[in-house]
């Protein structure tokens, strides 16, 4: 799987690329993928690098 972040809201939990914020699998609801979008996008440097630092 690709570089992602998981998320989990209530009872919803997806995977989302850290590349693009879209979602790869998994579900949630659209408000909370828009949200979680926008915090990747914010802060794609800094969770690219820490993913980065766990495959090591």
């Amino acid at each position: 799987m690709e570089n992602h972040l998981p998320a989990i809201y209530g009872d919803y939990a997806g995977s989302f690329s850290l590349e693009t914020g879209d979602i790869l699998a998994g579900e949630m609801p659209p408000r909370q993928s828009k949200k979680i979008k926008d915090f990747i996008d914010a802060n794609r440097s800094e969770l690219m690098e820490k993913w980065n630092e766990l495959k090591k």
